[in-house]
């Protein structure tokens, strides 16, 4: 009888995590409010935008581009990359911005050519990075929306610390549909927290991709574009070249994109195994809170008794339970109606741990990614 001793141990190690996460969300780092820096530097804004699927991603792109462009001054610009094929649904768009926008604030740069590099986004930074004229550059993916002051925060911010790099958190609050709540419980409830934490200790070592704020200058003399354009997740490899990284205190939001389960599946199943190739020690130490893995082992190996389906039970409830708190603590609201649906991502987070360390590819951007790089001989290195 010794293994429901065990295994209880374990879900109490869980909870003390748990108990801890919510803590977290209920207390994040306060935003800091901007300040006046003398000579306060340019900021470039880099935004890549992918191919339009539908009429509703334009709509939630256009949404997140407009909370940066309603922050523009003179001392800030923003650079939209856009595809040649999508220019005349954007069009309308740009003239509102620009009658908004000086002509320094706002540069649009469309282009038709194809990807030059495996990383989409990468192929689309270098480009921007022409056309950039700011001492600073902020890098943020196209579906996040900025909170008030958020630019002017950062600004100060980065010229205040010591970092090179400043990155920011991110949470999803809206969710328009059910398919999009694997991609929501995966932010707020398994990232969030986890970022806060690290922030508070001072143990950033990579970047996130809603908002990543260095000197042009920086990038220059310690990043490549070849190694960012092979890597699957160059914000994590970017933060890596550009230490030290701080956590602002700001934090982004972003939509949850899937409209179909099997989407949902593969972009949260997708995001596991990135994590699992960027940081191995972390994503296994995971297991530490993730007692579904010991209860299910022991009811499938060992014994199937009432202790254990109990104790099953109760680790189950558990982690479903500090979901719905933690969702709606950051702004996220889960309908009870959707129980079944948190109660299968309890579940499906225990089964993706361990099929990650398996060797298999993830899908993205029509191409298989057996690691983290893939390899493509160019001309230029580094330039």
């Amino acid at each position: 009888m010794w293994w429901p001793w065990i295994l209880g141990g374990w879900t109490v190690t869980a909870l003390t995590w748990w108990c801890v996460a919510y803590r977290m969300a209920l207390h994040p780092r306060p935003t800091k409010r901007p300040g006046s820096v003398r000579g306060a530097c340019r900021i470039s804004i880099f935004k890549p935008i992918p191919r339009l699927e539908t009429r509703e991603e334009l709509q939630w792109l256009a949404e997140s581009i407009e909370s940066f462009a309603a922050q523009l001054d003179e001392q800030t610009e923003i650079l939209l990359g856009i595809h040649e094929e999508d220019r005349r649904s954007w069009e309308p768009f740009i003239n509102k911005w620009r009658s908004k926008c000086s002509p320094e604030s706002l540069k649009v740069i469309f282009r038709a050519e194809s990807d030059s590099y495996a990383n989409p986004k990468i192929s689309w930074q270098r480009i921007l990075a022409r056309h950039a004229g700011g001492e600073l550059w902020m890098w943020s993916d196209a579906d996040i929306l900025a909170p008030p002051d958020f630019l002017a925060t950062a600004r100060s911010e980065m010229l205040e610390s010591r970092y090179h790099l400043l990155t920011n958190a991110y949470v999803v609050q809206q969710v328009s549909r059910p398919t999009g709540l694997f991609e929501a419980l995966f932010v707020n409830v398994e990232f969030y927290p986890g970022v806060l934490l690290l922030g508070r200790l001072g143990c950033m070592r990579f970047g996130f991709g809603a908002g990543m704020l260095f000197g042009a200058e920086d990038f220059r003399h310690r990043a490549c574009w070849n190694e960012l354009g092979g890597h699957l997740a160059e914000d994590f490899v970017l933060g890596k070249r550009l230490q030290p990284v701080g956590l602002g205190s700001s934090v982004l939001n972003t939509f949850s994109h899937s409209t179909q389960w099997r989407e949902a599946l593969f972009h949260y199943v997708r995001w596991q195994k990135t994590v699992r190739w960027c940081r191995p020690g972390g994503f296994a130490a995971q297991i530490l809170i993730l007692p579904l893995v010991g209860w299910a082992g022991l009811i499938a190996l060992f014994r199937s008794d009432w202790l254990s389906w109990a104790g099953f039970a109760m680790a189950w409830q558990l982690e479903i339970a500090v979901a719905y708190a933690i969702c709606r603590r950051v702004g996220c609201r889960i309908s009870w109606r959707h129980y079944g649906i948190v109660a299968g991502w309890s579940v499906l987070r225990a089964v993706t741990w361990l099929a990650c360390w398996l060797p298999w590819p993830i899908r993205w951007r029509d191409g298989n990614w057996w690691s983290l790089t893939r390899r493509r001989r160019r001309r230029n290195d580094c330039i």
